[in-house]
């Protein structure tokens, strides 16, 4: 899952190939130093970023200055020098790398041109749009190629990285050979199929939340009557729940309170002085509980009836209700009990907790299907 993942970052890289100088441009904003830091450690590529910055903000900054000038050539021969290793080495996908290397380039160029004071100071800054251009078709046929390769050897995880791969060749050049179909069939090669049963009992239906819960272009579930002549991998299946809710038990406590309560004030030669009254009451507190428990058993089992997972889901719910009858002065009662003086027996409603726990194991299930799926 890790690679696939990695691919896919590559993939989206390329796919936005265009907008690489836009980020670029970002990142050279964020910076606030004239660069001398990475000149000094041979990042001569981040020192000439860095000066540019400073001078679009200070265009007489002289420290950016020089090491705009120091940096620029260095920066433009160590990528040359890295493309001829490069393609020396024949390591894999080297086309892509080497075009890599040449946007940075023109990464350079757009900053510069962006930057009147840079601009200034190296007035002619190579760019490499055509080297890119010309590398388009040697970078997809050497993804097209990894990606037959990886479909060969007949994993599910060979052909997601298969799929990425031949989607890569299509980004490098529209319609690259036949990339697209062969997408297509890496896709299908790669894709876990799981038929989803729901055994129902009530109007509770849990069946979308499966359906919805795992949203990975190669994991797909079915309804039972969707099935035709797919190749199917796994059976899910999830048991009713059960449900089994408690009687109401209401509880007493007796509370007795005592308070001083400030009723005024008074002057006296020595100023004004708060008058306080000692105030009592007594409250009788009653709390009322009701609890409940579900659970349903979920199974995954593969094609062949291997069982993948065999567990419950389980939710505990409570319903939980104060009143409160008062007596003597309410002032001395504490504030947090005052408002339940006075109050009726509450009474729950016969569904409150059969949604309560639906909905917590609606979200637990989600919770499990997403926690299992991960690992495909």
């Amino acid at each position: 899952m890790k690679a696939t993942r990695n691919l896919l970052t590559t993939n989206l890289f390329f796919f936005k190939m265009k907008g690489l100088y836009a980020v670029f441009i970002i990142l050279l904003v964020c910076g606030c130093t004239s660069g001398k830091k990475a000149y000094n450690k041979g990042d001569y590529y981040n020192a000439v970023l860095k000066a540019v910055n400073r001078l679009r903000k200070n265009p007489n900054h002289k420290a950016s200055s020089d090491i705009l000038r120091k940096s620029y050539q260095l920066a433009v021969n160590t990528v040359e020098s890295d493309v001829k290793n490069l393609i020396a080495a024949d390591a894999p996908f080297k086309w892509k790398q080497v075009m890599e290397k040449y946007n940075s380039i023109n990464v350079l160029y757009e900053a510069i041109r962006a930057s009147p004071s840079a601009l200034q100071i190296i007035p002619e800054p190579v760019n490499r749009f055509d080297e890119v251009k010309n590398l388009k078709e040697k970078a997809a046929e050497e993804s097209y190629q990894a990606g037959i390769e990886a479909l060969m050897k007949s994993t599910r995880n060979d052909a997601k990285k298969a799929y990425f791969l031949f989607q890569d060749a299509n980004n490098f050049s529209e319609r690259y050979k036949e990339s697209i179909e062969m997408m297509e069939k890496a896709k299908d090669a790669a894709t876990l199929r799981v038929v989803v049963e729901v055994r129902r009992y009530s109007e509770i239906n849990f069946e979308p939340t499966i359906l919805n819960a795992y949203p990975d272009m190669f994991i797909k579930f079915y309804k039972q009557s969707e099935v035709t002549n797919e190749k199917i991998d796994q059976y899910l299946t999830l048991h009713p729940p059960d449900f089994t809710q408690t009687r109401p038990v209401v509880e007493t406590f007796e509370k007795q309170y005592a308070d001083s309560v400030k009723t005024g004030e008074v002057k006296t030669p020595k100023g004004t002085v708060p008058v306080y009254e000692q105030v009592k009451g007594s409250m009788t507190l009653y709390k009322k509980t009701v609890t409940a428990v579900s659970a349903m058993r979920l199974v995954i089992t593969t094609a062949g009836g291997g069982a993948l997972r065999d567990g419950k889901i389980r939710s505990d719910q409570a319903w939980i209700r104060e009143w409160a009858t008062c007596r003597g002065d309410k002032r001395a009662i504490p504030e947090k009990y005052r408002n339940l003086c006075g109050l009726s027996e509450p009474f729950m409603s016969d569904t409150f907790l059969v949604n309560a726990t639906a909905n917590d194991l609606n979200s637990q299930l989600d919770k499990a299907i997403k926690s299992f799926y991960r690992q495909f």
